[in-house]
């Protein structure tokens, strides 16, 4: 029996064994898989670390790039900005001219405004001074007009009496004077 027991602890101790063993052997493999997966990791945090680098290089490249063409773009911009200064004084001086010229044209505005009140007033004056003349002128026509024909009238009664007494006095001129030459002749008569 003792042997039977010691075949059976051997059996269990070889199965035990190999059980260990197989154990070993996945943690061998385990142990394999994860030397593997260690060293791969090991491999990209090199290539990664490798990758950093590159990319602070490039990244520094970049800025040494940025900081040029930035310092560029400062020198443009500086330029486009005295341009623009330039122009800007320039557009300032042609807005000042033209505030002068604005003003100058208002002040000739408001003096021909002020002229042309002062010619219109007058001529207002002149018309109604020319209604006047015209008033009167023509009053004074009509009353030149009546007195023309009252003058005329009174020519004509005039001519009309003067007609009638130098007919009168030519009718007497003559009657007289056939009365003289009669009166003359009988003194001639007579003294002879």
């Amino acid at each position: 029996m003792s042997e039977l027991i010691a075949k059976e602890r051997l059996n269990t101790t070889e199965t035990s064994l190999q059980k260990l063993e197989d154990r070993q052997n996945q943690t061998d493999k385990s142990l394999s898989q994860i030397y593997n997966t260690c060293n791969r990791t090991d491999q990209r945090l090199n290539q990664l670390q490798q990758e950093i680098v590159d990319v602070r290089n490039l990244r520094n490249e970049k800025q040494l790039q940025s900081l040029s063409s930035l310092q560029k773009e400062v020198q443009t911009l500086n330029l486009k900005s005295h341009q623009l200064e330039s122009i800007s004084q320039a557009i300032s001086q042609d807005f000042l001219a033209l505030y002068r010229k604005t003003q100058i044209t208002e002040n000739y505005v408001t003096n021909n405004t002020f002229f042309i009140s002062q010619i219109q007033n007058n001529m207002n004056q002149s018309e109604n001074i020319a209604k006047e003349r015209y008033s009167t002128t023509e009053n004074s026509l009509k009353k030149l007009e009546n007195g023309q024909n009252h003058t005329n009238k009174y020519l004509c009664q005039f001519e009309h009496r003067h007609n009638m007494t130098y007919s009168e006095l030519f009718s007497k001129i003559y009657k007289e004077s056939e009365k003289g030459r009669f009166n003359i002749n009988r003194c001639y008569l007579a003294k002879r």
